[in-house]
This record gives C-alpha cells, structure tokens and sequence, in this order.
C-alpha cells in the first residue's frame, strides 16, 4: 500500500505523521511548509467556493485551514482506506482520529 505522508511540526520539533490521501494530479495539494490559520471542529465546505461548480457541499470534521486559497487538512470519511490514492481537490483527508 502506497504511503502519503504528513509530517506534524510545533516550530522546529517533529510532534507527528498522519497517512491521508491528498490532491489528485490536476489539483495537487500544495507543498512545503504551511502556517496553521484556523482550525475547528466541523466546517461546511462547498465546492463553488472553490471554482468547482456544485460538486459537492459537506461538514467536514476537525478542520485545519492552512492556505487562503482553501486548501484544508480535514476528516474524509467518504475517501477510505485512505493513503491509497490521491484524489481530492487539493485538502489533505484523513482518519477521524488523525483529524482529530
């Protein structure tokens, strides 16, 4: 099973590895190193938001926004086993426990 790794940083110290599943090759998640601007427990999240129509509109659990442009680390319960295959539009999905 292929790994999609996260690292966790508090400043300079590792505190962390989550497995997710990222964005797909047309709308890659974003790299590098990225400030934590918000974060709650559930968020609404629409796709027009976004530039993707009506796509989709959900709640996502434990939300952690890192871009202005919308780019979310998040619960995705709907994209399970996740680590398996990049296809979200650029979040970061994860177990409800790693989420969390």
């Amino acid at each position: 099973m292929p790994s999609h790794p996260l690292t966790l940083y508090d400043d300079d110290r590792q505190v962390g590895q989550v497995r997710g599943s990222a964005g797909s090759a047309q709308t890659p998640t974003r790299g590098g190193t990225h400030t934590v601007t918000s974060k709650n427990p559930a968020e609404a999240m629409d796709s027009q938001t976004i530039g993707f129509g009506d796509q989709w509109s959900l709640k996502a659990k434990w939300v952690v926004h890192r871009t202005a442009s919308g780019t979310f680390l998040h619960s995705a319960p709907w994209n399970q086993p996740v680590g398996v295959e990049n296809n979200s539009h650029g979040c970061f999905g994860m177990t409800d426990a790693d989420a969390k």
